[in-house]
């Protein structure tokens, strides 16, 4: 049975890893049938390179990934799906940044000393009302 693993490479204390087809009950350093990536833990960006047709050709002729392997198959796939997302969350905060936000002025609620005083209650407006309302002598 073929396997889908990673075989260590590199120095000391520096690990580097290729993800290999090998047989399954084959050491970590055995025959290799093909490699379809690398792994480069020490890495930021790009720490994980992979053949993605090798690797789906492989799994149709019935080779089992290990479970680190289909760990980093499953987190580039998502991360593949949510980029977008992601660079358009970006965009959004750069523009924020870039937009210099006006400082409001501070509105405080001024409580109102005295009531206000209808216009009709004022001693003037009924003068008028009573002057429109007398009739009119012929």
């Amino acid at each position: 049975m073929l396997k889908i693993r990673l075989a260590r490479t590199g120095k000391r204390g520096h690990p580097m890893y290729r993800i290999v087809v090998m047989e399954a009950r084959s050491s970590r350093q055995g025959t290799v049938v093909d490699t379809i990536g690398v792994y480069n833990p020490s890495l930021k960006k790009d720490s994980l390179v992979l053949d993605k047709p090798k690797y789906d050709e492989w799994i149709k002729k019935g080779a089992q990934a290990s479970d680190a392997v289909l760990r980093f198959v499953m987190t580039k796939a998502e991360k593949q799906k949510r980029w977008p997302d992601i660079k358009a969350k970006k965009v959004e905060k750069s523009a924020e940044k870039s937009e210099p936000k006006a400082k409001e002025p501070k509105v405080e609620e001024v409580p109102a000393a005295e009531p206000a005083v209808d216009a009709e209650k004022t001693p003037e407006a009924v003068e008028e009302k009573t002057v429109e309302e007398a009739p009119a002598k012929e």
